[in-house]
């Protein structure tokens, strides 16, 4: 069962007629086209965040309430704290909205509107770039994960304790891998991936 629904994209995730309510959602096929990207890219985003075996006890969970509705039980607490957020940390959930979102806007940049990016110039549509709004969405995903500080490692396996990253100290919030560290006798399978961050040259 996926986290991400098709109506978690809004605001800086924004994609028209990405509901069934939006005006030619079903001509324009967005609706459809975002929950493929969903399908395909939130199992990536999971695996490369918590590494495969955490992902494993994870995914058993998400057929629990309230991620279900219809579940029979209730996620342990472990989990709700880990998509939902806790304290200082936000959860993963937003994390996966951007990684999906910034998937199909890189490879859908063309046509992203159903005509294409556009902004206003007086009264006649230009096209604009799209490269600051994706990039955007890819540093939001990496403060949400990896944090965005320069002075402060964690280690990215918690298994076999190798690997360092740069973590939390210019942010008030608390990323997704420092969480991890914090909570290692919760999360003992993590094994985080490394993620470069982004500018809109691609670097």
């Amino acid at each position: 069962m996926s986290l991400t629904q098709k109506e978690d994209f809004k605001g800086l995730y924004y994609i028209p007629n990405a509901t069934d309510v939006a005006p030619n959602s079903s001509k324009l096929g967005n609706t459809t086209l975002i929950m493929q990207y969903v399908d395909k890219y939130e199992k990536d985003a999971l695996i490369r965040l918590l590494g495969y075996d955490l992902y494993v006890l994870l995914e058993p969970e998400l057929l629990k309430k309230p991620f279900n509705p219809d579940g029979a039980t209730t996620a342990d607490d472990i989990w709700l704290k880990l998509v939902n957020g806790d304290g200082k940390y936000r959860g993963i959930r937003e994390a996966l909205i951007g990684y999906c979102f910034y998937q199909f806007y890189e490879d859908d940049m063309s046509q992203y509107t159903g005509v294409g990016e556009k902004t206003i110039r007086s009264k006649d549509m230009v096209e604009a770039s799209p490269a600051p709004r994706a990039t955007k969405v890819w540093r939001q995903f990496y403060d949400l994960t990896i944090g965005n500080a320069y002075d402060h490692t964690i280690v990215i396996n918690q298994k076999y304790g190798y690997g360092i990253i740069h973590g939390d100290t210019m942010t008030p919030y608390t990323s997704l891998y420092s969480y991890m560290r914090e909570n290692a006798d919760s999360y003992p399978e993590w094994e985080g991936t490394y993620f470069d961050n982004k500018t809109q040259y691609g670097f």
